[in-house]
C-alpha cells in the first residue's frame, strides 16, 4: 500500500488528532508523521495514539514549536528517517529505541539532553551527527547500534554528562569524535 511522494494523494491526510497540551499529530498517505504545535510531548508507555498506523509511517517529522519527545514515542516505529528541529531541547528515554529501520537522523542545534537508550537497538542506523548544544548524554543511547559506524558531537565549549554504555556492542563503529570536555569516559562505554 505504499503511496510514494509524487502520488497526487501523498498529502492527503489518513490520520490528524490533538495530542492534548497544545500539540497536535497527522500522518500523510505518503507516511509522514508530524508532530505540531507549541510545548513539550506527552511520555507514553506502549499506547502511543500513532500506534494503529505503525506501518504506514516511513517518517517521523517533529515541527519547530514542540519542546520535547516524550519517553517512548516512537519506540518500535518502522520510520526510515526523523527530523529534530531547534525548539526540541529534550529527547526522552527510549523515545526511538528498537527503531529497526531507522537510517537517517536530522538533529538540530538546540537539543540539550539526550536520555537513555534513546536510540538504541536501532539497528539500520548508520552515522550520526550530535550539536554541540548537548549536555547530557544518558546511558544507553547507542547501544545494540550493530551498523553504527559513525558518530560525531560537533564541537562545543561547555561539558556533557555521559551515561554507561553509551556505545556498548556497536560492533562495526569506527570512529567518535566525543566532545572537548567530557565528565568521564563511562563504565561499558565502549564494551564490545
Amino acid at each position: 500500500n505504499y503511496v510514494p511522494p509524487e502520488d497526487p494523494d501523498a498529502n492527503e491526510l489518513i490520520a490528524d488528532e490533538s495530542l492534548g497540551s497544545g500539540l497536535a499529530w497527522k500522518l500523510t498517505k505518503a507516511g509522514t508523521l508530524t508532530i505540531s504545535g507549541n510545548g513539550a510531548m506527552p511520555d507514553f508507555s506502549a499506547d502511543q495514539p500513532w500506534n494503529i498506523y505503525a506501518d504506514k509511517i516511513l517518517k517521523i517529522v517533529i515541527e519547530n514549536g514542540v519542546t520535547s519527545v516524550g519517553n517512548n514515542a516512537f519506540q518500535g516505529s518502522k520510520a526510515l528517517g526523523v527530523v529534530i528541529p531547534a525548539s526540541v531541547k529534550t529527547i526522552g528515554s527510549n523515545a526511538f529505541r528498537s527503531c529497526s529501520s531507522l537510517i537517517s537522523v536530522t538533529m538540530s542545534e538546540g537539543v540539550e539532553t539526550i536520555g537513555d537508550n534513546a536510540f538504541r537497538g536501532c539497528v539500520q542506523l548508520k552515522t550520526m551527527a550530535l550539536p554541540s548544544s548537548v549536555l547530557s548524554v544518558g546511558s544507553g543511547v547507542f547501544m545494540d547500534c550493530v551498523e553504527l559506524t559513525q558518530v560525531v558531537f560537533a564541537p562545543g565549549g561547555q561539558k556533557v554528562q555521559m551515561g554507561d554504555s553509551l556505545f556498548a556492542r556497536c560492533r562495526t563503529l569506527t570512529k567518535v569524535i566525543l566532545p572537548s570536555q567530557v565528565d568521564r569516559i563511562g563504565e561499558g562505554m565502549f564494551m564490545d
